[in-house]
């Protein structure tokens, strides 16, 4: 059995598209569908509760973050295995199924495919400054799980997922959980007919969420998470940002550039996306600097045993 978890949290705009996706697929089988909602303020709760009678919903009153809800309520999870559907993603009509040949077949782990959006150029550059990781059309492994499209073995989630006081984001969570997993001797592999659509954005948004939820999450996490490269480098204050950026700048480029023939480009559109993507860079810098100088300190990092 699969249990089908959609993390929310302020989704009131997307939450439908995505059920209406999912819902069919699990008609008729043992399969569960679980809402976790992080507190909404916009009524998702509300819209899962009334039109979706058949989704199990768990709402939380006050924001925990990814990996604590999770850590909350895996024990009434009914699944052996936990397949995660962002709430701004539609599952492909046999993505239910596909996890369960997944499952069927004793994988332990493994992360999916994305499209994103309708293909406009705004929508390739998303999926390649955020998920080109995801893009393949081959099998192989992935650095790092998919929020939005994963499955794990619910008793290798229950072991693998930190224990943390810091409020994180779904990325973040999913970050640490890999990391967790490595540690643990898992490959995460990568399987492209397990496959989504990723709602798009627009450049504008993609650059506030740049300099606003991933500048966070870069601070949050390396707090979390004493193994995490350059952790160290947050005793240096606003400083820290340089290298922060400097690395993931570099991993980006890297990525785009292996992405390029999953997404058949040329070498002229490869050039101006790595050009925005480097402007993307400088909001993110800038977000990092700011989260670096709110006065909060750095503190020890927030993960217990």
């Amino acid at each position: 059995m699969i249990t089908v978890v959609i993390t929310t949290r302020n989704d009131a705009h997307t939450i439908m598209a995505c059920l209406n996706s999912l819902v069919p697929q699990a008609a008729g089988t043992a399969h569960e569908i679980v809402v976790l909602d992080d507190a909404s303020q916009d009524g998702t709760a509300a819209i899962v509760m009334k039109q979706y009678p058949g989704v199990r919903l768990i709402a939380e009153p006050r924001h925990l973050g990814w990996v604590a809800i999770l850590r909350r309520h895996i024990p009434e999870l009914h699944g052996d295995t936990v397949a995660f559907l962002g709430s701004h993603c539609t599952a492909d009509r046999d993505w239910l199924r596909t996890a369960e040949t997944l499952a069927d077949a004793g994988m332990q782990v493994a992360s999916g495919f994305g499209r994103h959006g309708q293909g406009r150029w705004m929508d390739w550059f998303e999926a390649l400054s955020m998920h080109s990781e995801y893009l393949r059309h081959e099998p192989g492994e992935v650095s790092i799980l998919w929020d939005d499209n994963c499955l794990v073995r619910r008793d290798l989630l229950t072991r693998a997922l930190p224990a943390t006081s810091v409020v994180l984001s779904d990325g973040t969570g999913a970050t640490l959980l890999s990391r967790s997993l490595h540690r643990m001797g898992e490959a995460l592999p990568y399987r492209p007919e397990l496959r989504i659509t990723h709602a798009g954005s627009l450049v504008r948004e993609q650059f506030r969420t740049w300099s606003r939820d991933m500048a966070r999450n870069a601070v949050d996490i390396r707090r979390a998470d004493a193994t995490m490269p350059l952790v160290s480098a947050l005793k240096w204050g606003p400083l820290a940002a340089l290298p922060i950026v400097a690395g993931r700048w570099i991993h980006g480029l890297k990525k785009m550039t292996g992405a390029r023939r999953d997404l058949g480009m040329g070498p002229i559109e490869l050039i101006f996306y790595a050009l925005l993507f480097t402007l993307l860079m400088t909001a993110y810098g800038f977000g990092l600097l700011r989260e670096l100088m709110s006065g909060e300190a750095p503190g020890e990092p927030g993960l217990s045993a």
